[in-house]
């Protein structure tokens, strides 16, 4: 190598037969080395925003003319079925006004049957008790054969008075055996 060459400091040591260990030690002293003169910085005080507030938890408002989903308190329900058992896992209730006098609130509902042959999921066998006592029954009830460790999912949907805001569903099973789930239609999910 030519003596006017210029290189750095490690690479010269590196041809000229040096260990390889100049090699890193120059290299880890070229690194490091200007660390070690720094003072080091105080840390930075970050500021956290205050804690919310219980009262700031607040349920969203329902504002007028829009659909929103409310809280269901059971998610799951098991009911006897004349050749089996059905599981009903209710996803989501969503209420809509419909017109100034009634709303529709819909029930999606997934359901499973366990038994020896198909089960029965009718849209019968659900029912909307208002506060008042009367029943309502489902818009359009259809009726569905469910398979043996199979599931359906469909929405249930029923029309009751805008001013209904507690209402109970009632799941029918064998015989007059009923699972009641309370609604609370003036708490939003």
């Amino acid at each position: 190598m030519p003596a006017n060459t210029i290189l750095p400091v490690s690479l010269q040591i590196a041809c000229k037969g040096k260990h390889f260990l100049g090699f890193i030690v120059v290299l880890v002293f070229l690194l490091y080395g200007g660390s070690c003169k720094k003072t080091a910085t105080p840390p930075q005080a970050v500021t956290m925003p205050p804690p919310a507030d219980a009262q700031q938890l607040k349920q969203p408002e329902i504002k007028p003319g829009t659909a929103y989903r409310i809280a269901i308190p059971v998610k799951s329900v098991k009911s006897p079925n004349n050749q089996g058992n059905f599981t009903y896992r209710l996803l989501w209730a969503l209420v809509e006004p419909l017109n100034s006098e009634q709303k529709k609130i819909t029930i999606q509902v997934k359901a499973m049957f366990e038994g020896a042959w198909q089960g029965a999921f009718w849209e019968e066998n659900f029912i909307i008790v208002l506060g008042n006592g009367n029943v309502v029954a489902a818009n359009n009830p259809t009726k569905d054969m469910v398979l043996p460790n199979r599931t359906v999912e469909k929405g249930i949907s029923f029309t009751i008075p805008k001013t209904e805001n507690k209402i109970d569903l009632m799941i029918k099973g064998r015989g007059n055996n009923f699972s009641n789930i309370p609604l609370d239609l003036a708490k939003p999910e």
